[in-house]
């Protein structure tokens, strides 16, 4: 049971920090694609700035076998880019769930990730790609044809977006991570999503300030069902003027193979 829910965990973070989705009939309202393009602008504004910074706060609900778990999750990531190919970034997240806490730190530089978990500390050979995703992990992203419904709201100093994100693009965004939880644990995995919704505040200059993601979920494996609501929000803390200071005890991370 315990590895069970250490994997349903790791596959409900997967699938609910999915990072794109394909696949829905695309949308022919207007709003759609005028909320689309203010919230693709606002996040080139953000990534093409050269560095920035944010904070995150998730929330997990889960029932499981008639046993509910609520998980947390807290972070922050700084993020510099020098150039198309050369980035740094620096993330801190500390995950509570059943009375148990991990922390995780992850620095990122010239090809080699280094990987504090609670103190077990990896130095990991890693290519741009992969890196980039790894950082990105907590923005939800999704193409058009996947909104469902939109909204633009004036706001005091901006304005506030909302998407519903459609159920075949969902399962979509979903299939990745299908695939490595049947690789992890053997046999049939399913993960479904009822519900995702999306909401970006950008200010008057069309910058994001904050991002909220809700989503209701399940997952099926081993004869076990697992139902979980999602609730995570991200705060544009900086864009632009960020540095990062490396963990300074680089040198004593073991370089490992994975």
């Amino acid at each position: 049971m315990k590895k069970l829910l250490a994997i349903i965990l790791a596959a409900l973070m997967c699938a609910s920090l999915a990072a794109c989705g394909e696949g829905a009939t695309p949308q022919s309202d207007a709003t759609n694609a005028e909320a689309y393009g203010i919230m693709q602008a606002a996040q080139q504004l953000m990534e093409t700035a050269g560095s920035y910074s944010m904070d995150m706060d998730m929330v997990m609900n889960m029932e499981v076998a008639g046993q509910k778990v609520d998980v947390t999750v807290d972070g922050d990531m700084n993020m510099v880019t020098s150039s198309p190919t050369e980035i740094e970034f620096l993330m801190n997240m500390k995950t509570a769930a059943a009375g148990q806490e991990m922390t995780v730190v992850i620095y990122f530089k010239d090809g080699f990730a280094y990987m504090d978990t609670s103190g077990q500390k990896m130095k990991i050979a890693m290519d741009l790609e992969t890196a980039m995703k790894s950082a990105s992990q907590y923005q939800v992203k999704f193409d058009e044809s996947a909104i469902k419904t939109s909204s633009i709201k004036e706001t005091a100093d901006g304005k506030e977006l909302n998407f519903e994100i459609s159920g075949d693009a969902l399962q979509s965004m979903l299939g990745d991570s299908i695939s490595s939880i049947q690789s992890m644990a053997g046999g049939d995995a399913q993960i479904t999503s009822d519900k995702l919704t999306y909401k970006m505040l950008v200010d008057k200059d069309g910058a994001p300030k904050s991002i909220t993601v809700y989503a209701d979920m399940s997952f099926s494996m081993a004869g076990e069902t697992v139902k979980a609501t999602i609730d995570m929000e991200l705060e544009v803390t900086a864009i632009g003027g960020v540095a990062i200071e490396a963990p300074a005890d680089l040198g004593s991370y073991v370089e490992t193979t994975v």
